[in-house]
């Protein structure tokens, strides 16, 4: 199945390149049947096969499934429904990662939220804001950051302050040297 990953990957980069509405439409079509491929053949078998108690997924994803929204794969036994309408969806890079972070977690996490909203202030990203307004109404307390308030020397100031952190932007992976990601 590496051909529907990187035929994602090739429609992307064609889109990213060219920013046309052809580009966008083919990339957005490959997108679907790259998550109905990856649903079928993978994720529909291994958790069909979990009990039927179970409300959490931890998907820990390598090489480039990290970039595809794994949980709106859709299932092949239940026409409509996605992994999210079923489970608790959560990501880490790996295992090592994601137990170091439960250990540092507060027993009594408090639902606060810092988020960075749009910090480039890019106008494709014209939902940002309403998506961080959005899920800032789901915590007690919020600080929502937006356009170029989102600043790098910001999130180190506040976001240790917040148990939870959302960012709506565009990011970048570096292939070389993932510690320079941002």
């Amino acid at each position: 199945h590496g051909q529907v990953l990187s035929g994602w990957l090739l429609d992307y980069e064609r889109h990213y390149v060219e920013d046309t509405s052809e580009t966008l439409v083919m990339w957005q079509q490959t997108i679907i049947n790259t998550l109905e491929q990856l649903g079928k053949f993978l994720l529909t078998p291994i958790l069909s096969a979990l009990p039927s108690n179970i409300q959490k997924l931890l998907f820990l994803p390598s090489a480039e499934l990290f970039l595809l929204p794994l949980h709106t794969a859709p299932f092949t036994s239940d026409r409509g429904k996605r992994v999210c309408d079923r489970y608790i969806v959560n990501y880490a890079p790996s295992a090592q990662v994601f137990f170091s972070t439960q250990r540092n977690i507060p027993q009594q996490v408090q639902p606060h939220l810092y988020a960075i909203i749009n910090p480039t202030s890019d106008p494709k990203l014209f939902f940002s804001a309403i998506e961080g307004k959005a899920i800032a109404k789901l915590f007690v307390k919020s600080l929502i950051d937006e356009g170029k308030d989102g600043t790098k020397q910001q999130l180190v100031a506040e976001v240790l302050r917040y148990a939870y952190f959302h960012f709506a932007g565009h990011s970048h992976y570096d292939w070389d040297i993932p510690a320079q990601s941002g």
